[in-house]
């Protein structure tokens, strides 16, 4: 089902348009301020209702100024505290006081050092701008550019003030002048807005343009069309059906927002338009829900809950749809299919199979982005290579942290600062493999079991790091996730073969070795887009399971090289050069696993700040006395 949302953006700016290209000519080329635009006329949407809206302004201005207005809920707000201003242009730039050249304008800030209005245009989420309010009591923030650029969206994220009451509505205004003289903004349009998340405030959509009421049929206006001085009003229940309308226009209905051009007279509506083969329950293939602009096209798991959904552009025409709580005015569809082509093609290589059935991925266009280089489809994509790919927050440091409190716990240092992973001193194995089965030949069979237990246990491993990346693939991760739950699975092998070679001691008859089979037991399971369940499995199978594996290990390793007792590190003891290669290796897995409960945590970050949702408390992670607590933060 459709994802719920706050109070939305007002219709009349919320569905903006790009023109027809005869008025959108004369719009762009125009060098005037359209001044007029701010005597457009106001137009009654419903036949009788009294009510008036701002007519949705023509989407051509060029301007060298834009900036949000806050419109005051009272004469008590005082301050008006704000996290992210984006403005994007036409071609998907965003504006920014560099490289654009722009600067930045406001009506004031905070005397107070890091609440400066270039926070608001920073991608840091503990940044913000302190607004205050100018001379005439207005709170703004925008930017003012050398060049005039066209809007194609305008996202802000607000912060509550604790103490000035929140603001649900803000003009955005627009200036044609230069930067040093006097300056004239007049109003592009008026939005609600909503608490605390960044969204979508206005954005670019489809305007199609009635000259007159002339342009598709001589009579377009009659019979239950009224023509009322400036604008049409529509009997929608009594008006031509879309198979009645010409070729290439659309069907004007009551609540259609319409206007007059101040150029050249005529009417333009915003209208529900579709094609005359397609059905108003039709999903949306063109950003369109009736004349609203959505931002998920086709039929898809858009929510990630397992329901196929989609809106449908014929919006409210569609009998069987729900109306949206997210974009009024849009209606959605639940149950629906996806769209498959007619005659499937080839699919080449080795393709996930199941039950005679390829499992294609479904990809959904959004234009909702936490991190274009995070994303498939990004050309310039690092595909999470580790020297490209840098791990940061949590996940950063905890491979350290749970090194360092195995040496304290133990009082020593690093004893193999080389061995920072099985993989990445494979080259050595061979021979340290061989002198550490000949240790343990003459080893006591707890020790021998317990290298078979570990190796049967890091076998199993190997299925469940393939189960996380099938997981993830169907949660829609990241690249740089999967890449590291491969390299992990890959791991798990090494250290699945290394205990059970380890163990190896008894002869074949031949002079070697007798290597055991290992045959895991046949099983099924279904993978599910389970967000919860995923990050539940990060935390005690990551977190919990392979942090507090990674800390017995390094343990492990000192043990075998100082003994039992902490503290005994007076270095009279000679190893020999098996324990030493026992020590080393149990060490570089010890590593590994510190890097799999780092790569839980870093699938925990990224699933709490997916889809731009609102961020989900991330869990308090606690790495002392020997061994690793999560706790969930309420």
């Amino acid at each position: 089902m459709e994802i719920p949302a706050t109070d939305q953006a007002d219709e009349s700016c919320a569905l903006q348009s790009k023109a027809s290209d005869h008025v959108t000519e004369k719009l762009e080329t125009s060098e005037e301020r359209l001044a007029a635009m701010q005597a457009a006329t106001q137009v009654t949407s419903e036949s009788g209702s009294g009510a008036t809206h701002s007519p949705p302004p023509p989407s051509g201005i060029r301007a060298k100024g834009w900036r949000i207005t806050a419109i005051k809920p009272s004469e008590e707000m005082w301050a008006w505290d704000v996290k992210q201003v984006q403005f994007l242009t036409d071609t998907g730039d965003k504006l920014m006081p560099s490289p654009f050249g722009c600067s930045t304008v406001s009506s004031g800030t905070v005397e107070v050092e890091g609440w400066e209005p270039e926070n608001a245009f920073r991608d840091d989420i503990d940044a913000a701008w302190g607004g205050r309010q100018d001379r005439s009591g207005s709170f703004y923030i925008g930017l003012r550019c050398p060049t005039a650029v066209k809007l194609g969206e305008v996202k802000l994220q607000q912060e509550p003030h604790p103490s000035s009451p929140p603001v649900d509505k803000v003009k955005i205004e627009f200036t044609m002048d230069d930067v040093g003289g006097s300056t004239q903004w007049l109003k592009f349009c008026e939005v609600s807005i909503s608490q605390n998340s960044l969204e979508t405030i206005w954005f670019l959509g489809t305007l199609y343009y009635v000259e007159n009421c002339h342009m598709c049929k001589k009579d377009w206006c009659a019979g239950p069309y009224m023509q009322h001085d400036t604008y049409v009003e529509v009997d929608h229940l009594q008006g031509p059906s879309l198979a009645d309308a010409p070729e290439g226009c659309g069907v004007i209905t009551s609540d259609t927002r319409m206007a007059r051009n101040p150029e050249t007279g005529a009417i333009y509506a915003l209208v529900p338009f579709m094609s005359k083969t397609s059905s108003p329950c039709d999903c949306t293939t063109e950003w369109m829900s009736g004349h609203v602009h959505v931002v998920f096209n086709g039929c898809a798991d858009h929510s990630h809950d397992g329901q196929m959904w989609c809106y449908v552009v014929g919006g409210r025409k569609c009998s069987q749809a729900t109306a949206s709580s997210w974009f009024p005015g849009a209606y959605y569809i639940t149950g629906c299919t996806p769209s498959t082509q007619s005659t499937p093609k080839q699919v080449l290589g080795r393709p996930l199979t199941l039950n005679g059935k390829t499992l294609l991925a479904a990809a959904t266009a959004t234009r909702e982005f936490k991190d274009l280089a995070d994303g498939w489809g990004f050309p310039a994509s690092n595909l999470g290579h580790p020297m490209l790919s840098a791990v940061s927050g949590r996940a950063a440091r905890m491979p350290q942290e749970l090194l360092e409190e195995a040496l304290r716990g133990f009082g020593a240092g690093n004893p193999f600062p080389e061995a920072t992973g099985t993989l990445a001193m494979e080259s050595q194995l061979p021979h340290m493999l061989a002198v550490a089965q000949a240790e343990l030949a003459s080893a006591g069979p707890e020790e021998r079991e317990h290298w078979k237990e570990a190796g049967l246990a890091e076998h199993a491993s190997v299925g469940s790091f393939a189960k996380l990346c099938l997981e993830l693939l169907v949660a829609g991760a990241p690249p740089r996730l999967l890449r590291r739950a491969i390299k992990a699975q890959e791991e798990e092998l090494v250290h699945a073969h290394l205990g059970d070679l380890a163990n190896a001691t008894q002869t074949d008859g031949h002079g070697g070795f007798a290597i055991e089979r290992l045959d895991l037991p046949e099983h099924s399971f279904e993978v599910r887009r389970d967000l919860v369940a995923l990050r539940n499995a990060a935390i005690e199978e990551g977190l919990i399971g392979e942090g507090r594996a990674a800390l017995r290990l390094f343990q492990r390793s000192l043990e075998t090289l100082h003994g039992q007792s902490e503290g005994k590190l007076d270095g009279r003891e000679v190893l020999s050069e098996g324990r030493r290669a026992l020590a080393k290796i149990v060490w570089a897995i010890a590593n590994d696993e510190a890097r799999h409960a780092a790569l839980a945590m870093e699938t925990i970050e990224w699933l709490s700040g997916r889809d731009s949702r609102p961020q989900a408390q991330l869990p308090k992670v606690q790495i002392s006395q020997g061994t690793v607590v999560v706790q969930e933060v309420a």
